[in-house]
């Protein structure tokens, strides 16, 4: 496998622009940890993301402290994995900042040997994920709250695609219409024989409006 080329330090420099403005344009926070001392640099946008004072001392024991009790331990094996295993590794946890408020952190990091070839690094960018997971605990409850309404009330589901064609049933609309099993796939047509015949007209043009 060929080396890749040497490059000039303007170019170095130009390279790293335009990773710190990927990073700003995505809103995360760069950041690495010497593995034999535990010591972090962070970016001014980690240390935010995470709580901690621009001229703060970052080491590995501060940063679990500020990470969810309950996501510690997890947090803690991930990262051990990943020195050990060399190969980058993504994961979301928590994090409690000073005011007590929480934070939902993903994460994408991977190890890379340091300057002078002597030790390894885990380096890592970090996006705050809060709003998100925010929008998917209320949609699990507003899921939660409908499935329990449905179960309650007795509603039966089924959806109907072109013009007509019926491509799924649940089990309580089956029961409600008494369709049989082998007469799944003419649904439709059992349906429109069932109907009261004074009711059927009606029912046509109403199935017709809403398409």
């Amino acid at each position: 496998m060929a080396e890749p080329p040497d490059l000039d330090d303007d170019t170095l420099r130009e390279n790293d622009a335009r990773a710190a403005l990927a990073l700003v344009a995505a809103g995360a926070g760069a950041w690495d940890c010497e593995v034999a001392t535990g010591r972090i640099w962070a970016t001014p946008a980690a240390r935010t993301l995470y709580g901690f004072a621009p001229d703060a001392e970052i080491t590995l024991d501060g940063f679990l402290s500020v990470v969810h009790p309950d996501d510690v331990g997890r947090v803690r094996n991930r990262l051990s994995q990943i020195s050990a295993a060399g190969e980058a590794d993504s994961l979301e946890y928590r994090v409690v900042l000073p005011d007590g408020q929480i934070r939902w952190v993903a994460v994408r990091g991977g190890t890379r040997v340091t300057a002078d070839g002597a030790g390894l690094l885990i380096v890592g960018v970090s996006v705050d994920v809060t709003a998100q997971k925010s929008a998917d605990s209320e949609h699990r409850a507003n899921s939660a709250l409908l499935e329990a309404a449905v179960e309650s009330a007795g509603i039966g589901f089924h959806v109907s695609e072109d013009e007509g064609r019926i491509t799924l049933l649940d089990d309580r609309t089956r029961a409600m219409f008494g369709f049989p099993p082998e007469l799944e796939a003419r649904v439709r047509a059992f349906w429109l024989e069932h109907i009261h015949p004074d009711d059927r007209p009606g029912v046509v043009e109403a199935s017709q409006d809403v398409f």
